[in-house]
């Protein structure tokens, strides 16, 4: 199980800012992560947007928003704010449907994101050095 820190109101969290830390289950179906969870402190999207007929433009839109909110190491995990998460949950649950441009941006920015926590984690020593680079080079 993981554990992560959960989102949703006014305080940014980031690493090492001693966020409410969330329980995070692997869901079986991707429908599972919107189903409202009996424990308060497990995370789990609240707000899925149907993106099924959605244009590239507001989508691309989207993913932009996004990347502006969690783009660097002190703002990576504003990923789990449920304003960022369920947006971008809401693109992978209709990814089949996305442009390949969408995918692309959206990799892009998982991968940055990725990148941004790798080296939070590193410098708050949650991560080992040479753990970390190992992670950034399977990148």
């Amino acid at each position: 199980m993981m554990q992560m820190s959960g989102g949703g109101g006014a305080q940014q969290p980031g690493v090492g800012s001693g966020a409410v830390m969330c329980e995070f289950k692997y869901p079986i179906r991707k429908e599972q992560l919107c189903d409202e969870p009996a424990d308060s402190n497990r995370f789990w999207v609240k707000a899925r947007r149907n993106l099924s007929k959605a244009q590239e433009d507001e989508v691309l839109r989207i993913i932009e928003t996004v990347s502006e909110g969690i783009s660097s190491s002190l703002k990576c995990l504003s990923i789990l704010d449920n304003d960022n998460f369920d947006l971008l949950y809401s693109i992978l649950y209709y990814l089949e449907e996305m442009s390949a441009s969408v995918r692309k941006e959206l990799i892009e920015l998982l991968n940055k994101g990725l990148r941004f926590l790798l080296k939070g984690m590193e410098r708050e020593r949650i991560l080992s050095n040479d753990t970390a680079f190992e992670h950034r080079r399977s990148l």
